[in-house]
């Protein structure tokens, strides 16, 4: 990893996972506030194709987006000596630079600050459906809900979809 082109394409890996991971979590949340709001969204989010074709464009795209990394190392090469040996040896080392500052802080952006406060807002917004789902119902229909079950456990539905 620590020769060219390696030494770039660990990184397009490093960053397209970390994307990866963090937008899942993004597509999900907004995937569960609209099959919440809506049924025709309930329909057709409901099949595991389209769960996989989620994944896969969130990971294709994240990888996509984590190019512009690859020319943010550089490899150089070093002297390292060991016991009476010295052995010139490549090492894959951050290339401080305009470009290179620029493409982390905007990665910084699309790995940190965007997908976070989307997922503030729409569990905020999926709060907020769920606490006026809870008051759609009478009294004497939340008490109805509240049954003793078979085997004595006390079951509690709501109607959440």
């Amino acid at each position: 990893w620590n020769r060219e082109p390696w030494c770039g394409l660990l990184t397009v890996m490093e960053y397209g996972a970390m994307f990866s991971s963090i937008w899942i979590i993004v597509a999900f949340t907004i995937e569960r506030y609209l099959v919440l709001r809506s049924t025709r969204a309930r329909q057709q989010h409901s099949e595991s194709a389209i769960t996989v074709k989620i994944v896969f464009g969130v990971i294709v795209t994240s990888h996509l987006i984590g190019v512009p990394s690859f020319w943010i190392n550089e490899v150089l090469v070093g002297n390292f000596t060991s016991g009476n040996e010295t052995k010139a040896l490549p090492q894959c080392t951050y290339k401080d630079d305009a470009y290179a500052t620029v493409v982390v802080w905007i990665h910084t952006f699309i790995q940190g600050g965007i997908p976070f406060s989307l997922i503030m807002v729409f569990n905020f917004l999926l709060g907020y459906e769920l606490h006026k789902a809870g008051k759609m119902f009478t009294k004497e229909q939340k008490k109805a809900m509240n049954v003793i079950g078979r085997k004595g456990v006390v079951t509690r539905t709501m109607l959440l979809l």
